[in-house]
């Protein structure tokens, strides 16, 4: 029905060819030119749609007279239908319909009339819509008309109410901005009495206890002591108390003829209707709205469910109160723990640390007194460290057992707030004017540094909010007194260090993450040519002595960067090397700086080896020396030995033979040492000729442990090789790499225990086209810390069960000098878990043999 003006637009355009206006016979509107049964029953459709519609509907020619109108038109005109027809429209409604139809005609969409006499007037919409031009009637416009009488009554009533509460809140909200919880409310209080005509009244705020935290009277002129009374009384006995009681809304028409109303002795002012209504937090009373009124029947159930609503506004309104006030509070709070952590970062001087703590906590808290109290080094005793503001001394010293309220907090590691305060428990002298206290452990990772305290001389000055606040400086404090304690244990040590740095013999630099010299000693400055004094060093960037010592001491600033690139490459283990300075050689040994599993730099040791070189090259020349001159007879000795067994030619079983054959084969070994020196040497200055040969390594293998295999079954061991077939040559010197074998081998027999494994393995790496020989025994392993030195001559192992060292300690510098002057090289696999195992390299030869 409500979208008519649609569906009779489409009605029309439908049928117009059919239809004509007939004047003559109302209510009909149309009658049709063919009197046909289906024109008929068209019209009859029409009709009777028209005439079921609630809103009215009149038919307009272009000039606005009308042409007919349905039966809701009709009773809107409150004319008869023949003295409406042909009537201009304004003449039958109203003047201002003319206004109203030119600014639809305009775009306005909104438009309203009222008809009717005053006080019974009624409120329509007007809607204007255009009909077809070839209708065969006069009819061009069709003007519908809705009531909406009823709808502007509830709406302006809702109107009413809406503006009472908008007023309400947004007064409430405006003050809740910017103000606190007793502003808010004395605003609400205003609110309320000014909706209500109220003359006087109450808002009381309750805790969980239902005693009153906040108080608002409305035009009572009292006392401070009159206002407390009266507070106390309406809450107890009066209509406050009743409502706290019951949880329930009082609507009280005239208090004479209701006992619930208790008059005050010598109330200065009338109340004679009385509303009261609970103000819910949640599932809780958190206080009651109280308005008084000098006329009886004032007050209405209406003002009583404005103000219930009204009281449910309030409580948002004082939740939000409280919340703002929590968090300025805590806003405040955290702004004086970020002063009073500005004040002492930057001190380090325990002493000046907590005097600058208590005097920052006191004057931006505005508590009366603070002191600070330490823990003795026995951990029997508190001992005033710091005080601020107006504390007398204590008239004790509290111990870590007593039961003093520092000695309470500190046992208990708790804050503890005590209110009043018993002299006696406070250490202060009986005139003293604190009447409450807060006391709170100094605690940081584990350690109790001692008490931080405060004193008020109101009682009740601190509330559980406080402790948040004390505790968290409490907190900011003790890390405060422990970074200082560490300061000064780590200055101690520093002097310490320095002493100990200068009076070394070595030179020491340590390097932070951040690249900047940390530590350096005299010494170090010394052994670089640096030109500045050590102290002179401390914390500057590193590039600094490295630009210097390009210019200076070019080894020593390559010998740096490379340590800076591998360090930068993520290797992060010890390493060590040398170089030679202007003033001679220098040792170095970079070594990682850890703290809790976390490197914070490197710590560079610089040694003068100068004097051991020359020592070293002294007993190089003497052995060399000395080796030379007993070639010769060891080799005529060894000589005449093998002369003589043959010469005396006795059986093999005899004593003489055994004698000679020990001699021959002690004069043999010694031989061998002697030449194995003079192949070092001669290695080393590289005067060893290489006879490079193709050569069958699986063959050379095989051969090297049936020579072993003698001396392998005597020892219970087995050998064992491990030889892929088809693996290629090796360009190589076949003596040099026979010894070589021979050496590890023969190592691996004196390490390897009875019932042991020893395995020679042969692989080809095409990528690299090296042949990798390894040779792996089932021994107790080599000792970490012998690794570094393994192919140094005169090195040699030890085995984990402590047996002596064996060996003369050449075969392995031998083998590494020996492949060295193959341009290959021999390492130990550390991957290994148990035993030893070297690897050597040697070229592979995957070409046409005929071609080499």
């Amino acid at each position: 029905m409500r979208l008519f003006p649609f569906i009779l637009t489409a009605a029309l355009s439908g049928i117009t060819a059919r239809l004509t206006i007939h004047h003559a016979t109302p209510p009909t509107l149309y009658a049709s030119e063919d009197p046909s049964p289906s024109n008929a029953i068209a019209d009859e459709l029409i009709q009777a749609v028209l005439n079921n519609l609630e809103d009215g509907v009149f038919l307009l020619t272009t000039d606005h007279y009308i042409v007919d109108m349905n039966d809701t038109a009709v009773t809107i005109s409150d004319l008869p239908p023949e003295e409406i027809i042909g009537e201009h429209i304004s003449q039958i409604l109203s003047h201002k319909i003319d206004l109203i139809i030119r600014d639809i005609k305009a775009g306005k969409t909104d438009s309203e009339i009222q008809i009717g006499c005053p006080g019974q007037q009624k409120v329509y919409t007007v809607n204007l819509k255009p009909l077809p031009e070839n209708l065969p009637h006069p009819a061009r416009q069709m003007l519908v008309l809705r009531d909406i009488t009823a709808r502007k009554s509830t709406l302006a009533q809702l109107q009413r109410q809406r503006d009472l509460f908008v007023d309400m809140v947004s007064v409430a909200r405006v003050t809740a901005q910017d103000a606190g919880l007793h502003e808010v409310l004395r605003n609400a209080m205003e609110i309320a009495t000014g909706i209500t005509q109220a003359q006087c009244g109450s808002l009381l705020v309750l805790d969980e206890d239902f005693r009153i935290k906040e108080s608002i009277l409305h035009q009572r002129q009292a006392t401070t002591a009159q206002r407390d009374q009266i507070i106390t009384q309406v809450l107890d006995k009066g209509i406050a108390g009743w409502v706290v009681e019951h949880c329930q809304p009082v609507l009280i028409h005239d208090t004479q003829q209701d006992e619930r109303w208790m008059t005050l002795p010598e109330q200065p002012y009338v109340s004679r209707s009385v509303l009261s209504v609970p103000i819910f937090s949640s599932t809780r009373i958190a206080g009651v709205l109280t308005l008084e009124h000098p006329e009886p029947h004032h007050f209405t159930a209406e003002h009583a469910g404005l103000m219930q609503a009204a009281a449910d506004q309030i409580a948002l309104v004082m939740s939000n109160a409280q919340a703002y006030e929590i968090q300025r509070r805590q806003a405040r709070q955290q702004d004086i723990l970020v002063q009073f952590l500005r004040s002492t970062r930057d001190n380090l001087n325990l002493n000046d640390v907590t005097r600058t703590a208590v005097q920052t906590i006191q004057q931006l808290t505005g508590w009366t007194a603070v002191t600070l109290l330490m823990l003795e080094d026995d951990g029997n005793q508190l001992t005033v460290q710091s005080s601020a503001g107006d504390l007398p001394t204590l008239t004790s010293a509290p111990s870590a057992t007593a039961t003093d309220i520092y000695s309470q907090a500190f046992q208990a590691e708790k804050t503890i707030i005590t209110t009043p305060l018993d002299q006696t428990k406070s250490l202060l002298p009986s005139q003293t004017p604190f009447q409450s206290s807060i006391a709170t452990p100094l605690l940081y990772r584990g350690h109790k540094f001692g008490v931080l305290a405060a004193l008020a001389d109101q009682p009740d000055s601190f509330r559980e909010h406080d402790v948040w606040l004390i505790e968290a400086l409490a907190e900011a404090t003790a890390l405060t007194i422990a970074n200082a304690r560490l300061f000064q244990k780590v200055m101690d040590e520093r002097s310490r260090l320095q002493s100990l740095m200068e009076a070394n013999r070595d030179g020491i630099v340590m390097v932070g993450m951040d690249r900047r010299l940390l530590v350096i000693n005299d010494k170090a400055v010394e052994y670089l040519n640096l030109t500045q004094p050590s102290a002179n060093w401390v914390n500057l960037p590193m590039r600094r002595a490295l630009t210097e010592l390009q210019q200076v001491e070019p080894a020593a600033y390559v010998a740096f960067m490379s340590e800076i690139r591998r360090i930068g490459a993520g290797n992060n283990d010890v390493n060590e090397h040398e170089f030679s300075t202007s003033n001679g050689i220098i040792q170095w040994m970079s070594v990682p700086v850890m703290a809790d599993n976390i490197s914070i730099g490197r710590l560079i040791i610089l040694r003068d080896i100068t004097a051991e070189r020359q020592l070293e090259k002294m007993r190089e020349d003497l052995i060399q020396t000395t080796v030379h001159d007993l070639r010769n007879p060891l080799g005529a000795a060894f000589s005449a030995v093998e002369f003589l067994r043959d010469l005396v030619g006795t059986p093999e079983e005899s004593d003489v033979n055994h004698l000679l054959e020990m001699a021959q084969h002690s004069t043999g070994k010694a031989l061998n040492l002697v030449n194995t020196l003079l192949d070092i040497n001669r290695l080393e200055i590289g005067q060893m000729p290489v006879n490079y040969t193709l050569l069958r390594l699986p063959d050379l293998i095989k051969e090297t442990l049936a020579n072993q295999q003698a001396l392998a079954h005597g020892r219970n061991i087995t050998l064992k090789s491990n030889l892929p077939d088809d693996l290629p040559f090796a360009w190589a010197d076949a003596e040099l790499v026979e010894r070589v074998l021979q050496n590890l081998v023969d190592n691996a027999l004196k390490f390897t225990p009875s019932q042991g494994e020893i395995v020679v393995s042969l692989r080809h790496n095409p990528e690299t086209e090296k042949l990798l020989v390894s040779v792996s025994d089932t021994g107790s392993g080599i000792a970490h810390h012998l690794r570094q030195r393994l192919f140094e001559k005169f090195s040699t192992g030890y085995q984990l069960h402590g047996e002596p060292e064996r060996g003369s300690g050449l075969g392995l510098a031998f083998c590494q000098m020996a492949l060295e002057a193959h341009g290959e090289r021999i390492w130990l696999d550390e991957s290994v878990g148990t035993g030893t195992r070297f690897t050597f390299s040697l070229t592979a030869v995957t070409s046409d043999v005929s071609n080499i």
